[in-house]
């Protein structure tokens, strides 16, 4: 009698695992198929043997409630918000006209119902332009800033008369004075003019 090498227990070893778990796959998939089988035969039943056949009920009712909600829920908020979106695209048509009319540099793309909050945006919008508004209106009326124009002219025709720096300054000085620009020159720093 020859006695077993380390090879072949190795080998029997490996050989007989592997039939093993072939089989065990094979029992295990037949009982699968065996479960499913008697799940779609004993299953209706199963909640009542449990005691869960009422409570499954009421919970039935309520999700079937509460879907029907979400549904209603869902169109009313579907036209409303297309209610919303619609004026809010006529108003948005306005605003439009009125910036290009004012010949604004406001931009305004139009108003999204859906977004955080469409009333802060075209708030928002509608106090920029106001704010541009009154800064026209307060440029047009500004009697000084409308005569810098003039009084920038002036200057530059003082200084290219070719005259004396003390008269030059002194006319400088009176000149933008009256624009409430004041120019602080020591007298002393200014040559005496001939």
């Amino acid at each position: 009698m020859q006695p077993l090498r380390k090879d072949h227990v190795d080998f029997y070893k490996s050989f007989c695992s592997k039939k093993i778990e072939d089989q065990e796959d094979s029992i295990l998939t037949e009982i699968e198929i065996n479960a499913q089988d008697q799940v779609d035969r004993d299953f209706k039943n199963f909640p009542k043997l449990l005691k869960l056949d009422k409570p499954l009920e009421s919970f039935k009712k309520k999700v079937k409630k509460y879907k029907d909600f979400m549904n209603k829920k869902k169109q009313l908020e579907d036209q409303f918000e297309y209610e919303a979106q619609k004026e809010a695209d006529q108003l948005a048509d306005q605003i439009k006209s009125i910036l290009r009319v004012r010949k604004s540099d406001n931009d305004f793309s139009g108003i999204q119902v859906s977004k955080n909050d469409p009333i802060d945006y075209v708030m928002k919008h509608l106090k920029q332009l106001c704010f541009e508004e009154c800064k026209k209106t307060l440029k047009k009326r500004h009697k000084i800033l409308n005569a810098l124009d003039h009084k920038r002219e002036r200057c530059n025709l003082i200084l290219h008369t070719g005259s004396h720096i003390t008269p030059v300054v002194e006319a400088l000085k009176d000149e933008l004075q009256t624009a409430g620009i004041k120019i602080d020159i020591p007298n002393n720093l200014l040559l005496p003019s001939k």
